[in-house]
């Protein structure tokens, strides 16, 4: 099978060609692209419709928002400390990635709650959601490298 024809998923399900394809695209959107700036940008906020709606205050939920920049850094600290086997501060775990994106849609979303969030979330709109948070938080950690200056 050619591989050029296969395109390739992106955190938010939505579908993106391979990079051998993308030759139309400017050498400046190609380094947006891979700037990690850019990236926490994009990823900071946004919508994820749901494939199993999640019911909150008898109301069915289809999308959750999420803001991650709503958020703050105890909201982060409780979602890091959700997984106790957690090795690194360097890497999400599952459990801390989905925590993190709970917070985040609870903070966004006014109909639901992080435990809306966890306890009903199905499988495949989890799968999204920690994507997205570990992607975020790749991002940011880049990003922040940039604003720490030595001595």
């Amino acid at each position: 099978m050619d591989k050029k024809a296969l395109p390739m998923a992106t955190a938010l399900g939505e579908q993106e060609p391979m990079e051998e394809e993308r030759s139309d695209v400017s050498e400046e959107a190609k380094a947006a692209a891979t700037d990690p700036v850019e990236k926490a940008m994009k990823l900071k906020k946004g919508k994820l419709v749901l494939e199993k709606p999640i019911r909150a205050k008898s109301q069915d939920v289809t999308e959750l928002s999420y803001d991650f920049t709503k958020l703050t850094g105890w909201d982060f600290a409780q979602a890091l400390d959700s997984d106790s086997e957690a090795g690194s501060i360097f890497h999400l775990t599952n459990k801390q990635a989905f925590a993190l994106f709970a917070a985040a849609a609870a903070r966004a979303t006014g109909e639901v709650d992080e435990t809306d969030v966890k306890t009903q979330m199905g499988v495949a709109d989890a799968v999204c959601a920690m994507r997205i948070a570990s992607l975020f938080f790749a991002a940011t950690v880049q990003a922040g490298n940039r604003r720490i200056l030595n001595g």
